[in-house]
């Protein structure tokens, strides 16, 4: 026979709230733009600023501008492109 753990209405609703904010925090950056999702391909900072053949302080600028939607694995994490975003930016940087 299992046993039942019974939680308090306040405590299960503060604990489904944290989920909930821990999920949106995990799926969007700073800016609230969606990560990229599981089927297209992540690209690294690095990656991305080789492609593009700029600095660093130019790559940072076009992130935090929101011109490249980018997405940091958590607060002091390594900047995440999704390919199709470098992509949609070329396509409209020509």
């Amino acid at each position: 026979m299992q046993s039942v753990a019974v939680v308090p209405t306040a405590e299960l609703q503060a604990l489904i709230s944290e989920a909930v904010r821990n999920a949106i925090f995990e799926l969007t950056d700073s800016h609230g733009t969606l990560a990229p999702s599981k089927g297209d391909k992540r690209l690294t900072f690095d990656e991305v600023r080789v492609r593009l053949r700029v600095s660093r302080p130019t790559l940072h600028r076009l992130i935090a501008s929101g011109k490249l939607p980018a997405h940091k694995t958590h607060e002091r994490g390594q900047w995440i492109i999704s390919e199709r975003a470098l992509e949609t930016y070329l396509g409209g940087a020509s």
